[in-house]
């Protein structure tokens, strides 16, 4: 038993110096692996009743700009847009964390302040896919409602 126990006392510490490679990343994905200037090619919202439109088909744009600081800005245009018909402009600081990725949208805003918005994502060679639940103008009434978000953008 005594010999198990040395044993044991050996390899223990054998095993945490072997454990982790230098190069090993222990911090999680980096601004440096997701920053890029995108534009969307698909950006679908849909409610509850399964209804959803493309606002990318419907003539809109989204432009994302992800910045290696860990800031970003996009810019939404479509029809109706804004009531002066002009493109809507977020800017503020973005996290990441494990395939979650939270925009803290116009932190500085002092008028309604919007409140953190965190999408899962994907980020590889072709561009960036985000998903996940927010809120936004389906019908055009004024009102923002429940949706889900999937956008495909390109770099």
């Amino acid at each position: 038993m005594k010999i198990f126990k040395r044993l044991m006392m050996l390899a223990l510490p054998l095993a945490v110096l072997t454990g982790c490679d230098e190069d090993d990343d222990l911090t999680g994905p980096d601004f440096n692996d997701i920053a890029g200037e995108f534009e969307a090619s698909t950006a679908e919202f849909t409610i509850s009743d399964g209804s959803s439109r493309d606002l990318i088909s419907e003539g809109g744009t989204i432009d994302l700009a992800l910045r290696e600081d860990g800031t970003f800005r996009s810019v939404v245009d479509y029809d109706g847009a804004s009531a002066i018909n002009e493109a809507f402009i977020r800017e503020g600081t973005y996290d990441l964390d494990a395939d979650d990725i939270t925009f803290d949208r116009d932190p500085f805003r002092e008028i309604q302040p919007l409140e953190p918005l965190t999408l899962k994502y994907l980020r590889d060679e072709l561009g960036l896919t985000l998903e996940g639940s927010t809120m936004y103008d389906f019908n055009d009434d004024g009102i923002d409602d429940p949706v889900t978000f999937a956008g495909e953008f390109s770099l």
